[in-house]
This record gives structure tokens, sequence and C-alpha cells, in this order.
């Protein structure tokens, strides 16, 4: 911002706010979010709602003060952008790391009768789950390991906290996370990990690298956790860019489908805001409804990210809406279908009040693809694949962010009229929704075939 103050030439700005304040805002933006996603676990669909509305109020703040410092230069806003986004680095300041700890299991630990010294095995016992009548098992451990996982206490063994069975409600951090946060697996996820299917039985402290079948000592994970901390992290950093960019997962169908909507949503969402205050112009409105037309948007924009956090992860009260993840996907169909609807229709709105209408709803509407755009990409592909799937549809959303405005604006130029550019992004918009409708049926045959391969 500071930089673009000195411009002299569109092609300045270009560089200095289109390059810089892009690499800069997604610089502050993106370890934001993770940290959000990192602190919270159960309600992390609402943490993150609540988190990422801020750029609705941003938007309905900054909308009227824009257009005043624009009066007085437009090198006046530039440097008053300046210092407020230096005041970000204050809130970055505020931020904590976490450490790796571990869960505490609540439940009662279990005493075992006495070792057998002679056979050299301990018999433990394990409360299966904190179920009042969940069965009880029972696991051999060689005398090697009774130093590690067992202690004596009055002729008693009792059950170590290292190797307490899985119990649904509680997750922990495995060892690979050391190297950083970006290598957890639900780093990029948004939602609630409560809603995960695998996170009911794979919470405790055992699912360190403990397997059903086979239990390591904690000598050897002390062991392979100092190896993992020697890992060079260039080469750590560069291992997790190439699995962010590993392609080979574009040959799943649905994910396919998934990134081309993502794509052209990228490519419709940001210019009707670009090119709306000329709109409004056109038709007659002044400076200051224009910019409360804008202010609309973010006001919606940010109750629609909250209400969509609150309720992506609960189930709804009719009778087709017992499926969380099916829930989502169809508020994320219908939410980009209606944005492309009211799109491509703005060249009706010719007043202040319809101008004002349509930046709300859409908006409201658009706050869907910005929360669960990652919740949705654990419900199609798995949490395991989340940091490969997400970075793939970063890639996918840049390139329409990059191609998307230059496109509408061409659109503009050889029509003389802005009305043919929201007519191409509604339509973008529109296709970008219904075509998600056909991944239920993929995802059924899918199952189906694999299913009959089992058999044959």
């Amino acid at each position: 911002c500071a930089a673009s103050y000195y411009a002299t030439s569109i092609e300045y700005l270009i560089g200095s706010v289109g390059c810089v304040m892009g690499i800069g805002f997604g610089l502050m933006y993106c370890p934001a979010i993770v940290i959000v996603t990192m602190y919270f676990e159960k309600k992390r669909s609402m943490a993150t709602g609540i988190a990422v509305c801020g750029a609705g109020v941003g938007t309905v703040l900054f909308a009227p003060i824009c257009q005043e410092l624009i009066k007085f230069s437009w090198r006046t806003a530039f440097a008053v952008y300046a210092v407020i986004v230096l005041m970000c680095s204050l809130c970055g300041a505020t931020f904590r790391p976490l450490k790796f700890v571990a869960v505490e299991d609540k439940t009662e630990k279990k005493k075992a009768p006495k070792g057998n010294e002679k056979n050299g095995f301990v018999e433990m016992v394990h409360r299966h789950s904190d179920e009042e009548n969940a069965p009880l098992s029972t696991t051999l451990l060689s005398s090697s390991q009774q130093n590690i996982a067992a202690k004596e206490e009055n002729g008693k063994i009792e059950r170590s906290e290292s190797l307490k069975r899985d119990i649904p409600g509680r997750r922990s951090r495995t060892i690979s996370e050391s190297t950083g946060f970006i290598n957890v697996k639900d780093v990029f996820y948004t939602g609630s990990l409560s809603e995960l299917p695998q996170d009911e039985h794979r919470r405790s402290l055992a699912s360190l690298n403990i397997s059903d079948d086979k239990l390591k000592s904690l000598e050897e994970i002390v062991i392979n956790q100092e190896k993992e901390e020697k890992i060079n992290k260039t080469r750590e950093i560069w291992r997790t860019v190439e699995k962010m960019t590993d392609i080979s997962l574009l040959a799943n169908p649905v994910f396919l489908i998934y990134a081309i909507s993502n794509l052209l949503t990228s490519i419709a969402f940001n210019s009707p805001l670009v090119f709306l205050p000329p709109h409004a112009t056109n038709v007659g409105l002044t400076s200051s409804q224009t910019a409360n037309v804008i202010s609309a948007f973010g006001f919606m924009n940010t109750i629609g990210r909250i209400l969509v956090g609150i309720i992506s992860d609960r189930k709804l009260p009719c009778k087709y809406g017992k499926n969380t993840a099916r829930n989502r996907l169809w508020i994320y169909i219908s939410s980009l279908s209606i944005c492309g609807l009211l799109t491509a229709g703005v060249f009706f709105c010719d007043s202040y009040i319809t101008l004002a209408t349509y930046s709300g709803l859409f908006g409201l509407m658009l706050s869907s693809y910005v929360c669960l755009t990652s919740v949705l990409l654990v419900d199609l592909i798995g949490i395991e694949k989340l940091t490969n799937a997400f970075g793939l549809i970063l890639l996918f959303q840049g390139i329409g962010t990059i191609v998307g405005p230059p496109i509408s604006g061409q659109i503009a130029d050889l029509t003389g009229s802005y009305d043919m550019s929201f007519v191409f992004c509604g339509a973008a918009l529109l296709i970008s929704g219904l075509m998600l409708v056909i991944v239920p049926r993929i995802e059924r045959n899918r199952t189906m075939n694999n299913k009959l391969s089992s058999v044959f």
C-alpha cells in the first residue's frame, strides 16, 4: 500500500497492488485461518465462520471510508490503508503456538492381575470405550516392555497412560506433526472434527503410532521422534509443497468435477464486486449510495458466514436433513445456483433499492463458498487427502481469480456495457453449482462398483 502512494502508471499499480499486496494478504490470511483451525476441534465450523466473517465486516466499514478518502486523493487512500494493514501485525503478535501435548483420558484406570513372572508376560485389561456395558479386552505384553507399559504398585500392575485404547471423543497429535502444523492432515479442515468417522475411533494417545494388531514400545516412539526432528526443514517444506501439488488426484472424477466447479466460481465471484460500483454510477447512483451498495454485500456476507458455520454440522429438521454431509453439498449447490441467477439478472437492477438488494443477497449466498470449500473436500474424498486436495483447489482458484476479471472487463469493453459481463459471471456461477448435482450419483456408482469388485 505504501509503495502504491508513489505510483505513476497503471503498470506500477499492477506490480504494487496486484503482485506485492496480493502476496502479502495471502501470507496474512492463510496463516490466520490455519491458526484458528488448530485452536478448535469440536466447534471448528463456528470458530472459522466467526473468524472469516471479519472480511465482511471490513467490507461494510471500509467501503464508505474509502469513498471519503478518495475525495482527498487516491494517494491519501493508499497511505491510510498502509497504516491500517500495518496494524494487522499487532493482531498477529497476539497469536501463540500450540504445544503438542498428550490428551488426558478421562476413563478410570483398570487394575489387572499380577504378572506371570515365569512366562515373561503381563496381562493388561483395557476398557474398549467409555460406555458402561462395553466389553473388556486383554493385551499381552512381553516382559521387556513391562518397565515401559506398566508400573507395579502394591503387587498390582496398573495400565500406563501411554497405552490407552482408542476412546471416542478424544484426539491427539501424531509424531509427524512435530515437523510443523502444515503436516497435520486436518489443518485445512474448517469443519468440526467430531463429525469425522475416523475421529470417532482414533482419538486416544495410542493412535500416535500404535496399531491394533501390533503395539510399539515407547522406546521405539521416542527414537522415531528424535529421527523425525533431525529431518531438514527445507526438505520437509518441499515435500509438503509436492504433496499439495500432486496432480494424481485429478484422476478422481468427483474431485475433478469439484475442482472445475471451483475454477468457474473463482472466475465469476470477484468480477461482480469489481463492476458493481461503475454499473451503479452508470444507472445514476451517487458515490455514497454506491458505497452503501457494497456495504450491503459485506453486511450480509458476514451474517451468512456465521450462519453457515453454525448449521453446516447440524442435522436439519426435515425428512432428508439427517445426513449432514448431504446437507452441506446441497446448501453449497443451492447457494452458487442462486448467486448465478441473481448475477445474471443484474441488468434489471436500475435503482438504489434493487442494487442494494442484489448486493446483499449475493453476499449472503456467496458465504457458503468461503466456508464450505474444505469441508466438502473432506466429505467427498476424505481427511487423509485433504492437504493434497486443498493445494490443487487453491491452484484452480488462483487461475480463476487471475483470468476472471480480465475476461469480464474485455466483455464490457466489447459490448460497451457491464450487462453482459454480469450475465457471463452469472452463467459461470450457475454452471459451477449445477454441475455438482451429479456428484452423489457418481459416489453411489463408485460405491456399488467397489462392492461388486470385492465380491468377485
